[in-house]
């Protein structure tokens, strides 16, 4: 049950990482007037862009839902590990943030196999290596 419900999980991420924001969205966001120039219907594009990514995370939470006991405060869980996840890749960048989420992910699975103690510190260990190598993080920018 838990490998179907990790593919059907996987299947949603792909399919919605898959689709793109709609044309003219980042000219709607940083010129609003340019984008009414060009006939861009800006209410449609924005609340596309915006209910896409709601859906998924409604859709992954009623997946993840039967797996996990739903109790107050299990989101600090999950705010830690964004946290790394986002560290790891640096902040602004799409690509580090997926790469940072895969190398979570490696070091998660390495911990729980071989140090179950030490799971969550295997992760804290990974995430100061790479600061120290690379202080913006993997894909971080120059300011």
């Amino acid at each position: 049950m838990k490998i179907k419900t990790g593919i059907a999980a996987f299947v949603v991420t792909v399919a919605f990482a898959a689709a793109m924001a709609p044309p003219g969205f980042a000219a709607g966001k940083l010129h609003p007037n340019m984008a009414i120039e060009w006939n861009q219907t800006m209410l449609n594009t924005f609340a596309t862009a915006n209910v896409a990514p709601a859906a998924a995370n409604r859709l992954a939470g009623v997946i993840a839902a039967p797996q996990f006991a739903i109790t107050p405060g299990m989101d600090a869980n999950v705010l830690i590990l964004a946290l790394v996840v986002v560290v790891l890749g640096g902040l602004g960048s799409i690509e580090g943030a997926l790469l940072g989420a895969v190398l979570l992910g490696l070091s998660w699975s390495v911990g729980i196999t071989y140090f179950q103690q030490f799971a969550i510190a295997l992760i804290f260990a990974v995430m100061a290596v790479v600061l120290i190598v690379r202080p913006r993080g993997i894909f971080g920018r120059q300011p």
